[in-house]
């Protein structure tokens, strides 16, 4: 990490000075595209709600308690109880 900084102030510094502030502007400008992309995607995030997970929840429980009784049942019928 400290030597590819190291290449990269001796590479600026063979550089004329327009030179680096074109870099300066082409590395802003990257910057700044990417915040936009990501505050976009946060913004996406934001509004997805979970408004739907209640229902969800109350499918998968009933489906445990279908499942329990089904259970239930094939362990009475297997210990000869039914």
């Amino acid at each position: 990490m400290v030597e590819s900084l190291i290449t990269l102030l001796n590479t600026l510094n063979t550089l004329s000075p327009l030179a680096v502030i074109a870099l300066l502007a082409v590395i802003l400008f990257t910057v700044l595209k990417n915040k936009e992309e990501v505050a976009g995607k946060v913004d996406n995030l934001a509004d997805n709600h979970l408004h739907d997970l209640p229902e969800v929840l109350a499918t998968l429980q009933r489906i445990e308690i279908k499942l329990s009784e089904d259970l239930s049942w094939i362990k009475a019928k297997l210990n000869g109880r039914y």
